[in-house]
């Protein structure tokens, strides 16, 4: 027995998952409200729930999935605040695999890629997580390791039926429930399900509940027996929709056709439990939802998913009483005896004192950006001095939606985001994966970082190689920008990549406090007289500025601030020379940094392109340097080109050019370096 069970009962708040912040969602029930409150957990934990924070103390506060239906990331980012500043960890509960729902181009987006962004940051910040199944856990471990399963189990003491009710007569009827998720299902099995009800017109019939709207149902099954049953407004809570199922459900047998998608494969078994309890005997896909609970032939049938197999099964079941009555009596018993919470409610208790166990070694470190506006629940400016400082990928990234789509250019041997990690990102680079790894292999680096390589760029414009627009959510270019021959060009490029609202993350290299330390930064004049000329490659004249002026201090190519010591050069002059020359005989692309920046020069430059009208790029709030680099995000506007022009205009240019000057500055009288 823990310490916590031997001091006294914990002190536990459910924020519920709901739609109008009043009634919670059937999840919530399920996972968390009727587990927690099961009279076996009374003397063990106290538990309230409601759409917000309690004014009294508590042990832990547990999420269950979206929670509510107005969530923003300023929301959670006060919610975050707000336990922290009460020092009251954070447990969440997921029963399904919502990082991998509403990803069909077309469909009905549910969740949205800032919900799904949103959804992360929860997995993130808990002390622990609970959820439904092992695949589940598995798709989620990368983004917490704490994570405990906990099967469905079914609150015994609501209106399920008491017995298997008897069914009789002639006509039968087919069931099947679910949520709008389970469409595609239901469109798996239509063919089967439009043949055997087509055999038995006038003693066979189909009913739905939930799945999809009436028209869509309808136009599935033309002509044919097929009701669409709404559950009464006043009975959508779960305990009393319980109580509506074991009355109105007057089915003689059940379908749970599934498909095996990213999504579906980490569903429980749910159905099948409420179908057992039901007493109605059920048809179910053969996948491992249902195969590690259901026993084919026993407490239902499993099928494989073909037009044949489902349609001999549904065959079987029409014609054969016994069977029904045999599979509707053995999947009752074994539900009611193993797969309710009478057995199991103690389960979540014991995982939440296992995380409250652990939580000592748990920490806090937002990824979400902390608006100033957020005074309701905790003022912006504690949670910001509580938390511990952003790490190098937050700061470039705090403003992306990382659930959306990404591309990476030139991750080379060290992307900031993997595939491997979840991410839906796209690498494109200059050379195939196990090329970088060949060029690589002798350099000291980690070659195993180097991701596959999805587009290989041979000087074509971005958008041409990948062959669309308007396709990503965020685009990571970490010290590319410096090295282009037209950076008009690749803004404009990035931007016809981007959404509307989408950004470019740049980690820069500040010509401080690099190897570029003794060259000049770059003005715009020399950006705009590149993209006039359509540069593809560098001049022969950028060629020899970058070879002769390399220098490293103490052996170092980048440094910090407050660094001193003694300057190198890289090349001799003859070397500067002879690259020179190779340059102009030569078009051949030979790779340099083509521009220098300090902060405040790279925002004035984008500043006179903005006013110039040549990219809707545009800076966000500026985000803190990070040693040797600054980093930059800007944002696709989506104002009217000339709105944008007369607001970057509206701005103080003076000032920026000034910033630009006193930086440059800072450089020549700060630290001196020696002569090597």
């Amino acid at each position: 027995m823990s310490e916590l069970r031997q001091k006294r009962r914990l002190r536990l708040h459910i924020l519920f998952e709901s739609q109008d912040r009043k009634t919670p969602n059937g999840s919530s029930y399920i996972r968390l409200i009727r587990p927690l409150l099961h009279s076996s957990n009374a003397g063990r934990a106290e538990v309230s729930f409601g759409a917000d924070l309690p004014d009294e103390p508590v042990d832990a506060v547990i999420v269950d999935r979206l929670w509510r239906d107005d969530l923003t990331p300023a929301l959670q980012a006060t919610l975050f605040g707000a336990l922290q500043q009460r020092k009251t960890p954070l447990i969440y509960s997921i029963d399904d695999n919502l990082l991998d729902l509403g990803t069909v181009p077309g469909r009905r987006e549910f969740p949205t890629a800032l919900q799904r962004n949103l959804l992360r940051e929860f997995l993130r910040q808990a002390a622990g997580v609970i959820v439904s199944t092992d695949k589940l856990a598995t798709r989620l471990s990368n983004l917490n390791a704490n994570v405990v399963v906990l099967p469905n189990q079914l609150d015994e003491t609501l209106a399920w039926p008491q017995a298997v009710p008897a069914r009789s007569g002639e006509s039968l009827r087919i069931g099947y429930m679910g949520t709008f998720s389970h469409f595609d299902d239901l469109m798996m099995v239509a063919w089967p399900l439009r043949q055997i009800l087509s055999q038995h017109r006038g003693t066979l019939s189909l009913e739905v509940v939930g799945v999809a709207d009436e028209s869509q149902i309808r136009a599935l099954f033309p002509g044919l027996a097929v009701s669409v049953r709404k559950v009464p407004a006043g009975l959508v809570r779960y305990p009393e929709f319980v109580g509506w199922m074991s009355s109105e459900l007057q089915w003689d047998l059940a379908i749970a056709p599934l498909l095996e998608t990213p999504f579906n494969v980490s569903k429980s078994d749910i159905k099948a439990l409420d179908y057992g309890l039901l007493g109605i005997p059920a048809v179910f896909s053969r996948v491992e939802s249902y195969q590690s609970w259901v026993r084919d032939e026993s407490d239902g049938l499993l099928v494989e998913n073909t037009d044949a197999k489902w349609l001999a099964a549904l065959s079987r079941m029409v014609a054969d009483k016994g069977l029904r009555a045999r599979l509707a009596r053995q999947s009752f018993e074994r539900v009611r005896t193993e797969r309710t919470l009478a057995q199991h409610a103690g389960n979540w208790i014991d995982a939440i004192e296992k995380f409250l166990v652990n939580e000592s070694s748990q920490t806090f470190a937002p990824f979400v950006r902390v608006d100033a506006s957020l005074a309701a629940a905790a003022p912006a400016a504690s949670v910001a001095a509580s938390r511990p400082a952003l790490t190098r990928q937050q700061k470039l990234l705090q403003y992306a939606n990382l659930q959306g789509r990404g591309l990476e250019i030139g991750a080379s041997f060290s992307p900031v985001l993997t595939k491997a990690d979840g991410y839906n990102i796209e690498i494109l680079d200059h050379a195939s994966q196990e090329e970088l790894i060949a060029k690589y292999k002798d350099s000291g680096v980690d070659v195993s970082r180097i991701e596959p390589v999805d587009y290989i760029w041979t000087g074509q414009p971005l958008d041409e190689l990948i062959g669309r627009t308007d396709h990503y959510d965020y685009i990571i270019a970490s010290h590319v920008i410096e090295h282009t021959p037209d950076m008009v060009a690749f803004f404009q490029q990035c931007e016809r990549l981007l959404k509307p609202g989408g950004v470019l993350a740049l980690a820069v290299p500040d010509e401080r406090y690099c190897f570029d330390a003794l060259r000049p930064v770059s003005p715009t004049g020399d950006v705009l007289q590149a993209h006039r000329e359509r540069r593809s490659r560098h001049t022969a004249g950028a060629v020899f500025d970058h070879f002769s002026t390399i220098a490293f201090l103490d052996g170092e190519p980048s440094w910090h601030k407050a660094s001193q010591g003694s300057l190198a050069l890289l090349h001799t002059f003859d070397e500067a020379v002879e690259r020179y020359e190779a340059a102009m005989q030569s078009d051949d692309y030979i790779d340099v940094h083509n521009w220098r920046f300090t902060p405040a020069s790279f925002r004035l430059i984008v500043h006179d392109l903005n006013c110039l009208g040549l990219t809707r790029l545009r800076e966000m709030e500026p985000v803190e340097p990070e040693g040797m680099e600054f980093l930059v995000v800007l944002e696709k506007s989506d104002l009217e080109l000339s709105r944008l022009i007369q607001d970057k205009k509206a701005e103080d240019r003076l000032a920026l050019a000034l910033a630009a000057r006193n930086e440059w500055a800072s450089a020549t009288t700060g630290p001196k370096f020696e002569h090597s």
